[in-house]
């Protein structure tokens, strides 16, 4: 943003917005996010002082506005969030067509286009309030347009790291989150002295088959007083070393919860910390996390399930739980080793065995090896069809996503469809989402 390097007054305003919304990010307190919410009318009057004839006096307002939106979004505060981000979109499309050559539009538009065109279900009605419909395909293009356009520069820095974070979780979320790794990979190896790219390239190695990597990282975070707090570290550090079965694994969770002062993660800190207790023995400490975390948010389908049958003596499977995490933390060999280790046929719930069928046929999945994949799900869809739990939509997505793999899109669209018939589970907005872009793969010949 070169008028921002010519004009020191703006750009200190501009850069202490940046301030705001990057602290604010990180400690995610609700406390600090109103104490500096006047600052977000209060920079965009100075923005607003820029001569129109800038491209810079527009992008810096559709800038903060949406990222004030993703801050009252993060915050639950959605009809604010929606407002700011109708009005980032219309401000960035009309610097789009007064400046088309301005490089720096494309990310914004890119980063909102891709955003609304991935909305669950439950968030629609934000598309009728913006007033438009996202294209995920579109809006990541143009990010990437961008990347290859815009050198890096002192000018540009701000701006093409946005754009770099925004690639990143939009590959990871909705397109080939292995691909995410690799671009995640060559940018952030300043981690050591950045918390964002630490959070960042910790996070997508650990759900990428690079959990060693991420434990790696997370434990250079960056600290002291010339960093602001950064909680979330702790957390991603803990679950990390969770998947890892690490016996440390607490450590992380426990300072996150003794320090972080708001509410997200906080639910699913303790539950993990219930999780390592049980794996432990130590069914005391495991009983009085589950209690603490339900305390916080609300519960869901996995929650009430795990709570009816708590109180009837029935308590969660060691074994499935182990399968789980070291699944989710890329130890596919391990997490065979335990599988191996299960008999199906003495689980003593419809819900216990459902889920080892899903996580078994997950596993497979990921291994290459449909055939007993396909089995897998089948068993998770006969076991809890006639259950609100979320183990017989998932395998449908699921099979309908091995289907693709194969190219056999007519079996593919018949268990995405099927996937669609099921109702009052928690999931179903994600679901439904993911079957969409299942959908979109079949060709239409």
């Amino acid at each position: 943003m070169q008028l921002l390097a010519n004009d020191d007054q703006v750009a200190t305003v501009y850069l202490a917005h940046m301030v705001d919304y990057y602290t604010l990010v990180g400690n995610q307190s609700y406390e600090d996010f109103k104490r500096r919410l006047p600052n977000q009318q209060k920079h965009l009057q100075r923005m607003r002082s820029i001569p129109q004839t800038s491209p810079v006096a527009l992008y810096t307002q559709a800038e903060i506005h949406l990222h004030w939106a993703v801050l009252k979004l993060m915050h639950e505060e959605y009809l604010g969030g929606a407002k700011d981000l109708r009005t980032a979109w219309n401000l960035i499309q009309k610097n789009h067509q007064l400046f088309p050559n301005y490089k720096a539009n494309l990310k914004t538009l890119g980063f909102i286009n891709a955003v609304l065109g991935t909305l669950p279900d439950q968030f629609h009605w934000m598309l009728k309030i913006v007033g438009m419909h996202g294209n995920y395909q579109q809006g990541f293009a143009q990010i990437e347009s961008y990347l290859q356009s815009c050198p890096v520069t002192p000018a540009t820095k701000l701006d093409w790291q946005s754009a770099q974070f925004y690639h990143t979780l939009l590959q990871f979320y909705f397109g080939n989150r292995y691909k995410s790794w690799e671009s995640c990979e060559a940018f952030t190896n300043d981690y050591a002295t950045n918390p964002l790219h630490c959070y960042l390239r910790g996070f997508i190695a650990a759900r990428t088959g690079n959990n060693d990597e991420a434990i790696l990282v997370l434990s250079k975070a960056p600290k002291g007083n010339e960093y602001g707090d950064f909680f979330e570290l702790d957390y991603q550090l803990g679950l990390a070393k969770l998947n890892r079965l690490d016996e440390d694994a607490a450590i992380g969770f426990k300072k996150f919860v003794t320090f972080y002062k708001g509410k997200l993660h906080k639910r699913d800190a303790y539950q993990k910390l219930a999780w390592i207790s049980w794996l432990e023995g130590d069914t005391l400490h495991y009983k009085v996390y589950r209690k603490m975390a339900n305390s916080y948010g609300t519960a869901d389908d996995e929650d009430r399930a795990v709570d009816k049958e708590q109180a009837v003596g029935i308590f969660p499977s060691a074994g499935i739980l182990r399968m789980r995490l070291l699944f989710d933390g890329g130890y596919y060999k391990a997490a065979e080793d335990v599988l191996k280790q299960i008999n199906p046929k003495v689980l003593p719930s419809i819900y216990q065995r459902g889920e080892f069928a899903y996580r078994a046929g997950r596993l497979m999945q990921e291994y290459g090896k449909y055939a007993k994949a396909l089995t897998y799900f089948s068993q998770a869809i006969e076991q809890t069809q006639s259950t609100n739990y979320e183990f017989a939509p998932m395998s449908c997505l699921q099979m309908g996503n091995v289907y693709i793999q194969l190219r056999y899109y007519d079996l593919a669209k018949l268990y995405f469809e099927q996937a669609l018939t099921y109702k009052n589970y928690d999931a179903k907005g994600y679901v439904a989402q993911r079957v969409r872009m299942g959908m979109a793969l079949i060709p239409s010949n």
